[in-house]
């Protein structure tokens, strides 16, 4: 077990996990007879990226060079994509990925 001190964020969660390779961390809330516990994965990266290699594609069909359509953080899969690609139900992931809350993952204007 680590002395160092307790870190704490602003709004009172406290940060017990921290991997700063993959900008992900695990905080945790004492809310006396529960814990609550949140992810928080800095994605800023990822969809800066994915917003310059849409910018290369533009104009381009799907297929022509580059056959990449999105790219998602790894959590975001585990946690809304993997078990739909696993039982192949790409209408699923068509639809989460065609989906405008979800655009910034893209790398192709357009649907999928």
């Amino acid at each position: 077990m680590s002395d160092a001190p307790l870190e704490y964020t602003d709004d009172g969660w406290c940060v017990v996990y921290r991997d700063p390779q993959m900008g992900r961390e695990i905080h945790a809330l004492d809310e006396g007879d529960r814990m609550r516990v949140r992810e928080v994965v800095d994605v800023e990266g990822l969809v800066n990226e994915n917003a310059a290699i849409r910018s290369e594609l533009a104009g381009t069909r799907y297929g022509d060079g580059l056959s990449l359509a999105a790219r998602v953080p790894i959590n975001v899969f585990h946690n809304r994509l993997s078990e739909a690609m696993r039982q192949g139900d790409d209408e699923f992931v068509q639809r989460w990925l065609n989906n405008s809350d979800h655009a910034k993952f893209r790398v192709r204007d357009g649907r999928i």
